[in-house]
Formats: C-alpha cells, structure tokens, sequence
C-alpha cells in the first residue's frame, strides 16, 4: 500500500497499473486500483504467495497543473510470514 494517505492520493494521481511479478518474471497481482492494497496473494489463484523477494512495476498518471504526466516506479517488495507484524 503507498504510504501517502488516501486523500493525498485521491487528490494527486489519477490512475496507476500496477504488476507484481515472482523472480521468475511470472506475474503474480495486477491493479488499477491508485490504493494498491496488495494482500500478498496471488490474484490468480487468492492464495499467499511463497515468501520471498518480488519485482514491481508500476506505471502511475499523475494530477499536475500541466496535465496528466506519467511516471514508471520499479522496484522490490520483500513477502515476510511467520513474525507479528502492525499496521
């Protein structure tokens, strides 16, 4: 999930495509949903994904004066199980 809050993102971004994908390059979740809210789960199967170390992909439209601009984020997102993690 982004760490910018809800209304920042409402106000800021107006659409993003987001993929997910294992280190085999198999996808494993997609969105256009601009919250992500990504559950660790496998959006073809809705089982939890193995833990381990996963490649994102995110194109993100963002809301500027000028228009709507496009940015693509990459990056690395580490699934972890088995500790009590907060919110």
């Amino acid at each position: 999930k982004p760490l910018q809050p809800d209304d920042v993102i409402e106000n800021s971004i107006d659409h993003v495509e987001m993929s997910i994908y294992s280190r085999w390059g198999n996808l494993v979740y997609e969105t256009t949903n601009k919250h992500i809210e990504w559950d660790g789960k496998n959006s073809k199967t809705n089982e939890k994904v193995t833990p381990g170390v996963y490649y994102y992909v995110c194109e993100v439209y963002e809301k500027r004066i000028s228009g709507v601009e496009h940015r693509t984020l990459t990056g690395f997102v580490y699934v972890l199980y088995g500790y009590d993690a907060k919110e």
